[in-house]
């Protein structure tokens, strides 16, 4: 089996694994616990008004700014899966060469694209963390700069021998 391949990424292949990514981000947990703790706040702040006697629009009244903050923690995750398409078009729109043929091969040591817009040589232990999922795998050299692999890319073994290199000498995928 080689481990090489040459694929040309499409607008959908970057769209889906910034959705991914969006998903799995580590500022998804505290944003959850965060809104989570909001909404308890507020309903009891609520609650205690109506307790006192107020009707529930001066409770609402009452917990309006915490209400508000709610709402936008709330919308923050459905806002930015919507932004992300558009931010995606714009980015391509930028630098045209991110659409062009890209050759990866993996090893043991390291993961290397290869395109016109230049080389990239990644150890697998300094990567800063990958993942997989049905459209590509997703290698992460910071929280904000990745390199894609489709999956349609890739035979069925290669996917296979792929995720299991990136288990056994990659970080922890995440």
């Amino acid at each position: 089996m080689t481990r090489d391949v040459t694929f040309t990424p499409s607008e959908g292949d970057y769209i889906a694994a910034n959705l991914a990514w969006q998903a799995r981000a580590p500022h998804r947990r505290w944003l959850f616990w965060l809104t989570l703790a909001l909404g308890v706040l507020t309903t009891g702040s609520i609650l205690l008004s109506l307790a006192r006697g107020l009707s529930l629009m001066d409770a609402v009244s009452d917990s309006a700014i915490m209400l508000a903050a709610l709402l936008i923690f709330l919308a923050h995750g459905p806002v930015n899966r919507l932004l992300i398409p558009r931010q995606v078009r714009k980015m391509l729109a930028q630098n045209k060469a991110l659409l062009s043929p890209v050759q990866c091969q993996w090893s043991n040591e390291a993961i290397t694209f290869s395109g016109k817009s230049g080389n990239s040589t990644i150890d697998w232990k300094d990567l800063h963390r990958w993942f997989s999922d049905e459209s590509s795998f997703v290698f992460l050299l910071s929280d904000r700069l990745m390199l894609l692999l489709p999956t349609r890319a890739l035979s069925g073994a290669q996917q296979e021998d792929l995720h299991m290199t990136a288990v056994r000498f990659g970080p922890e995928p995440r």
